[in-house]
């Protein structure tokens, strides 16, 4: 006597065990002693996350030119405005600054060169600018 199988094709799993959702069960929610530490740790992030922001955008001095003129209690990024050269080139001679500046632009031309993926011939771009980087 043969057995007769009728065939079943293959269900999709259920929608909560993958993606997402998925992965938050089965990493974040797998026992009540992980949730209450998820949802709590996420309060602590966005809380955290929320005065970041607070200190560097929301209650911040933008404008001015002297140390004086960051009278709130946020970051001052005046002083980023006024030493922004210095960052950026250090003690470099001011008559020389044309140089890092000229590579900054030819780098930004290749990187937007090498990102597009039709741009034809981008091994040998990609070998031209490590040669003149050099």
């Amino acid at each position: 006597m043969t057995i007769k199988h009728e065939f079943q094709p293959d269900l999709p799993p259920p929608p909560n065990t993958v993606g997402a959702v998925g992965w938050m069960r089965k990493n974040l929610f797998s026992s009540p002693l992980n949730s209450v530490m998820t949802i709590v740790l996420a309060f602590l992030a966005i809380k955290g996350l929320w005065a970041l922001v607070d200190w560097a955008f929301i209650n911040s001095d933008w404008v001015g030119t002297t140390r004086e003129d960051c009278s709130r209690e946020g970051a001052c990024w005046v002083f980023i405005n006024v030493r922004f050269e210095q960052f950026m080139f250090g003690f470099y001679p001011q008559e020389e600054l044309w140089r890092p500046k000229l590579f900054y632009a030819i780098l930004a031309i290749f990187t937007g060169a090498l990102i597009y993926e039709r741009t034809p011939k981008r091994g040998w771009i990609l070998l031209l600018f490590i040669v003149l980087s050099r």
